[in-house]
């Protein structure tokens, strides 16, 4: 997927093996490079690998 910087998107990452529960993240993207992405939610930052938000579930929100 192709990320624009200024449009926000939803993530899904889902529980692996781990011991952790599901979880749910919405933000804008603020930063993308060729190794990794930010993106600002409502009083944070989170960045990810761009290889690892491929096995994501990830969509568009309007």
């Amino acid at each position: 997927m192709q990320f624009q910087i200024g449009k926000k998107y939803r993530i899904f990452i889902p529980a692996d093996h781990k011991n952790r529960p599901d979880k749910l993240f919405i933000g804008k993207v603020i930063y993308k490079t060729d190794k990794f992405t930010v993106f600002e939610g409502v009083n944070y930052r989170e960045s990810f690998l761009n290889w690892d938000l491929k096995r994501l579930l990830v969509r568009e929100v309007s």
